[in-house]
C-alpha cells in the first residue's frame, strides 16, 4: 500500500496531469483537499479557483481534484509556507508568567532589556556551564 505526500499531488496537480485519485484506490487516504488548496492559494494565477473550491466544501476529493487537475494550468510553481516569525525571549515570557502566545506577544513590547534580565536570572535553572540563555 504506497503512501503519498503533498508534493505528489502538488507536483500532478502543477506539472503531471495523471490524476493520480484515479490511478490509485489507496491515494484518497492520503489527499488532504484543505493542506492542497492552501499550499496552492500561495499563487496569485490560483487564488480565485481556490477560494471557489473552498465556497463548495460539500464536494467529495474526487470532484474537488478533478476540479484542480483540470483548473490548473501546467506550470511548474514552489512556494515555502507562510510561517509566524520568530520571537525572541517569547517562550521564556511564556514560562515566566504562564501566558498562551497570543498574550505573551502582547506583553513583550512593554518589558524592558532589564526586566528580561531579570526574568532570565530567576528562570535560569542551571547546568553545565551556569549561564544565562
Amino acid at each position: 500500500m504506497p503512501t503519498y505526500k503533498l508534493g505528489e499531488f502538488l507536483s500532478d496537480i502543477n506539472v503531471n496531469k495523471t490524476n493520480l485519485l484515479r490511478q490509485d484506490e489507496f491515494a484518497h487516504k492520503d489527499f488532504s483537499p484543505f493542506v492542497v488548496t492552501r499550499s496552492l492559494s500561495y499563487f496569485k494565477d490560483l487564488i480565485l479557483y481556490i477560494n471557489d473550491l473552498n465556497m463548495t466544501q460539500d464536494m467529495s476529493k474526487q470532484m474537488q481534484y478533478d476540479y484542480l487537475i483540470n483548473i490548473v494550468k501546467k506550470r511548474k510553481r514552489f512556494s515555502r509556507w507562510a510561517k509566524t516569525p520568530k520571537v525572541e525571549n517569547l517562550d521564556l515570557i511564556k514560562e515566566y508568567y504562564n501566558y498562551s502566545d497570543k498574550k505573551a506577544l502582547e506583553v513583550i513590547d512593554l518589558l524592558s532589556e532589564e526586566d528580561i534580565t531579570n526574568i532570565k536570572i530567576k528562570m535560569n535553572k542551571g547546568g553545565r556551564n551556569g549561564k544565562l540563555k
